[in-house]
């Protein structure tokens, strides 16, 4: 049992460093918008309607200091993460 906890603990250090190490470099600004992106997406994405067009306009209405082009380009970049699709990649 205690080697499963320290396993698990090690497991979710690592998941840890590698959020840290993959945002840490990003602005307040940046970093608003990539989990407004997550709720956004795990609030409609069981959707019948769903599609990823939606997506950005719903957060470009709640973050319009954002342009469409902004959103969409970040989605690109970590949708698969906000998905659940791909891991964040390991940190050196």
């Amino acid at each position: 049992m205690a080697r499963n906890i320290c396993q698990e603990e090690k497991e979710y250090d690592e998941k840890l460093r590698r959020v840290v190490m993959t945002f840490s470099g990003l602005s307040a600004k940046t970093l608003g918008l990539i989990t407004t992106l997550k709720h956004v997406y795990d609030r409609e994405s069981n959707r019948p309607d769903y599609d990823d067009n939606k997506l950005i306009q719903i957060v470009h209405r709640l973050k319009p200091q954002f342009t469409k082009e902004e959103i969409e380009s970040k989605w690109k970049i970590y949708g698969e993460y906000l998905r659940g699709e791909k891991e964040l990649p390991e940190q050196k």
